[in-house]
């Protein structure tokens, strides 16, 4: 319920959201669909949504809900995104927290077991190329951590293709992968920043949200 709430209420990836436009958007981390859903609500009725969800489970949820709230022509795709194209270990943590980050987590000092699971990912490059994405004009992503292997090796013809981002960053204390980091690299590719937040925090986690756009 809070990623309900996060998306309809907080309305946390609204801002340059093409609101009743014809667009093709990409839900990375889709979880069980609720931005996709709020994209299909939102869009123009061609539009083209991609949801992207690498947990079994989730996706299975994420197909019920579309299918229960009249987005049956929403794309599922069960993948997960990384720097490159291959098999890779999803650490299993809390229901919206799972990553391809073990210390991720365990950072987040909550129960988790060592369970994972072996899940198929690709680069942002093969993605778009794929599906035939010549244009996103709305990359949401929320994806636990896999945002930095993903935007950090994406090169500048991939990142092109791109309109906006809207997205949560994640804390993996590590001096790689931080929301600044992030930012620069976008604004190098000729992005600007319409936001950069951390969220608030009770357990040391420095996360946070990042909006970047061309237009």
């Amino acid at each position: 319920l809070d990623t309900l709430k996060e998306v309809f209420v907080d309305r946390a990836y609204a801002d340059y959201f093409p609101f009743y436009q014809r667009a093709t958007v990409l839900d990375i981390g889709a979880h069980k669909g609720y931005f996709s859903l709020f994209a299909l609500k939102n869009l123009a009725a061609d539009s083209h949504i991609v949801a992207v969800e690498p947990y079994p489970g989730h996706v299975a949820q994420l197909k019920k809900n579309l299918v229960a709230n009249g987005g049956a022509r929403v794309q599922v795709l069960s993948v997960g995104l990384s720097d490159h194209s291959r098999t890779a270990d999803l650490h299993i943590g809390p229901s919206e927290n799972h990553s391809l980050f073990a210390g991720y987590v365990r950072l987040l000092r909550r129960p988790a077991s060592n369970e994972s699971l072996a899940v198929p990912v690709c680069s942002l490059k093969d993605l778009l190329t794929e599906q035939n994405l010549e244009q996103v004009d709305f990359l949401k992503m929320d994806c636990e951590g896999a945002e930095y292997p993903a935007l950090l090796a994406a090169d500048a013809a991939t990142l092109a293709r791109i309109k906006t981002i809207s997205m949560e960053f994640h804390d993996l204390k590590d001096p790689r992968y931080t929301g600044l980091i992030l930012a620069r690299h976008l604004v190098r590719h000729d992005f600007s920043i319409v936001k950069f937040a951390h969220g608030a925090t009770t357990i040391d986690n420095n996360y946070g949200k990042l909006g970047v756009t061309r237009y």
